[in-house]
């Protein structure tokens, strides 16, 4: 059900990410998050209450936490899981703390403490998909509330490019494909699967509102391979809509324009994604976050508070 970064077809056109991973992952200095140098950042942490077990998180020798030379990792990576090279390629979560966290005069402090608790809520989620991606995936608020924000994201975007909201068949249309699209890419729904097909369209019908005899139209020219990353997803908005020249690159520098470059892989990949969400219900504007706000309303509250909650389960 889970992916990688690097099964996402916006992954090879960052020919720079496994260098710079590796790169951080065995130059960062480490820090040291149970040390008496820490402690203050620690507080900081535990009087934003937002969750009980961020700081147990923190502490984790199953979380690295590192600061570089120079300005750190690019935002749509600055937190990941992989293999700790110095530590058995045991597999663990790298926050990239460079631009937030400085050490002086003995002790380190955190200049923005809503970016810290962002990428620790962002990372606790990384590491959960890629060791227990069912306890998200499976979830009925992450399906339908995450269906609908990604479905409004989306919308909001084709809507700046076409001015598709003056036609609502075309608008719900495109809220439909984003619905499907969403549940098979991001979550790993099985399209070739009759039940599935089934769970996955009634989710869709549901959040677009689309009339049943519509979505049958747009089943009819539905291919499989329309679902396989966001390139030929594209396209098949562009076929089924009837949007003229419509290309993945005008349709990202919308969405990076309007949503964020932090969000970059956020049409591909779940943890992307739902990092978008969370930063913006946190706040610290590391992404776009009045946009998502108000695009998304009361479904992206929703769909952190679940993630949020997953998160206490597990850790």
């Amino acid at each position: 059900m889970a992916k990688s970064l690097s099964d996402t077809y916006l992954y090879s056109k960052s020919p720079d990410y496994n260098k710079d991973i590796y790169r951080f992952i065995s130059k960062a200095n480490r820090i040291d998050t149970k040390s008496a140098e820490f402690a203050d950042v620690l507080f900081d942490i535990k009087r934003r209450k937002l969750s009980d077990n961020l700081s147990k998180i923190i502490t984790s020798k199953n979380v690295v936490i590192g600061i570089t030379d120079g300005t750190g990792l690019p935002k749509p990576y600055r937190v990941f899981v992989a293999k700790d090279i110095k530590d058995g390629n045991k597999p663990k979560l790298f926050i990239d703390a460079t631009q937030y966290i400085k050490f002086a005069n003995g002790t380190y402090d955190c200049t923005n403490i809503d970016w810290m608790v962002s990428y620790i809520i962002a990372g606790t989620t990384s590491f959960i998909y890629a060791i227990a991606p069912q306890k998200l995936l499976l979830n009925s608020s992450i399906i339908l509330d995450g269906c609908d924000c990604f479905a409004r994201l989306f919308s909001y975007i084709i809507d700046g490019i076409y001015k598709t909201t003056s036609v609502q068949t075309l608008k719900k249309r495109i809220d439909y494909l984003a619905c499907l699209y969403y549940q098979i890419n991001l979550l790993g729904k099985d399209f070739d699967s009759e039940s599935q097909f089934r769970n996955i369209k009634n989710y869709a019908i549901k959040i677009s509102d689309i009339d049943a005899k519509d979505s049958k139209v747009v089943d009819i020219l539905l291919k499989p391979e329309d679902f396989t990353n966001i390139n030929t997803f594209v396209t098949a908005v562009g076929r089924i809509c009837e949007l003229k020249d419509i290309k993945l690159d005008i349709v990202m520098a919308h969405w990076m324009q309007k949503i964020g470059t932090g969000t970059y892989f956020a049409l591909e990949y779940f943890p992307s994604f739902s990092m978008a969400l969370t930063n913006t219900y946190v706040g610290g504007y590391l992404d776009n976050q009045l946009t998502i706000e108000k695009v998304c309303g009361p479904a992206m509250v929703a769909f952190v508070k679940t993630i949020l909650k997953i998160g206490d389960s597990v850790v």
